[in-house]
């Protein structure tokens, strides 16, 4: 998860410091590296009395309050977070179970709608949390610890962002049930990978910004095919399928697939193979 520069998280800090504890606002992340609508950073005062950023467009994230370590906690259900100097690591709660029959029926649609099968939800140790009201979604493991995951929004009463990304750590989420594929797609969100995943290599950008760890990963790979397959639903992700081609068109050959306004769970397991083979 990228860091805000200093300078900006201060002046949001001081532009909003009159917030009370737990209250929240929309800012307009007004930056050339965000494809975020104009309400897509969230400022908010902690209960530990810090203020926390977060843009669920890039992924930018701020903090600004004390530097001291604090014990988890899940305020409200939200995620467990600690802070250790500047950096906040996440974990994901405690109740989460792979087990369908456990889940409300509104996450079992959910999933069943993106085409993923029983085993695929346990493989991927996709969850329901009962604390959250979410999906939970781990995206890259990382030793015995998820190095960073989703939620997704179900309850009609959640008034968050439809997906919530943490991140421990900046890690590819690459799934390849493939062998010996030259082509690597780039998706969104990491249900559209997996459901990639049984036809070709698929990257999961978490977002729809290409970040230096995937460009790293995809050097490293020598991957020299891509497909950029995003939900372009508005001109924001349009351009920045466009910004994404222009950065792989220059270790290889890229094409985007026009799919719209839907991404790749939305569609059948054939429409996909017609799609990108």
């Amino acid at each position: 998860m990228d860091k805000l520069p200093w300078s900006e998280v201060k002046e949001l800090a001081d532009t909003y410091s009159y917030l009370n504890t737990g209250q929240k606002v929309r800012h307009m992340h007004n930056s050339p590296d965000c494809t975020g609508r104009s309400n897509s950073m969230i400022v908010e005062r902690r209960h530990d009395g810090a203020i926390s950023i977060h843009c669920f467009r890039c992924g930018c994230t701020g903090y600004y309050g004390s530097k001291t370590t604090l014990k988890s906690t899940q305020n409200g259900g939200s995620v467990g977070t600690y802070v250790e100097g500047e950096r906040t690591k996440y974990s994901q709660p405690e109740d989460c179970t792979t087990e369908l029959n456990d889940w409300p029926s509104a996450a079992r649609i959910f999933v069943n709608k993106a085409g993923l099968t029983k085993d695929e939800v346990e493989t991927n140790g996709i969850s329901w949390s009962g604390s959250l009201g979410r999906v939970v979604i781990p995206c890259g493991v990382e030793g015995d610890s998820v190095a960073s995951f989703q939620t997704r929004k179900i309850l009609k009463t959640d008034e968050k962002p439809k997906y919530l990304t943490y991140r421990n750590k900046n890690m590819p989420y690459v799934i390849d049930t493939t062998t010996n594929s030259d082509t690597l797609v780039l998706v969104e969100d990491a249900l559209s990978a997996i459901r990639v995943g049984r036809i070709l290599p698929a990257l999961a950008l978490l977002g729809v910004k290409l970040r230096s760890d995937h460009m790293r990963y995809i050097q490293y790979k020598n991957y020299k095919d891509f497909i950029v397959f995003l939900d372009d639903d508005n001109y924001l992700v349009k351009k920045a399928q466009l910004s994404i081609k222009k950065q792989l068109d220059k270790v290889g050959t890229c094409r985007i697939i026009h799919s719209d306004g839907r991404d790749p769970k939305e569609h059948s397991h054939e429409d996909l193979k017609r799609i990108l083979l």
